[in-house]
């Protein structure tokens, strides 16, 4: 998340918020839907103590396939998104030109 999706605009114990990155930020519904469920499903598997009741299955090696092939595509087209965001951006900080009549 640090990387990707917000840039580097904010990085773990790095005091200062590099607000200049930001013109590569951009998430959208689809963008959320997918973070939201990649999170979920491996909070699901990791990081969480569980009940013996709740005792879930490990995934096939298939599967933690498959979730990597989602998030590298996920990967590969935020780059291209980023890209396009920070060139439109760009343009935005370029001085207003007056218009002469």
């Amino acid at each position: 998340m640090e990387e990707l999706v917000l840039n580097k605009t904010i990085v773990r114990f790095v005091p200062d918020v590099m607000t200049t990155r930001l013109k590569a930020v951009g998430v959208d519904d689809d963008d959320y839907r997918t973070i939201y469920h990649a999170m979920k499903h491996v909070s699901e598997r990791s990081g969480h103590d569980m009940s013996s009741g709740r005792d879930i299955p490990q995934p096939k090696p298939s599967e933690m396939a498959d979730d990597l092939n989602v998030l590298d595509d996920f990967r590969i087209a935020y780059r291209a998104k980023q890209k396009r965001l920070t060139e439109a951006r760009e343009k935005l900080e370029e001085p207003v030109k007056a218009i002469l009549e």
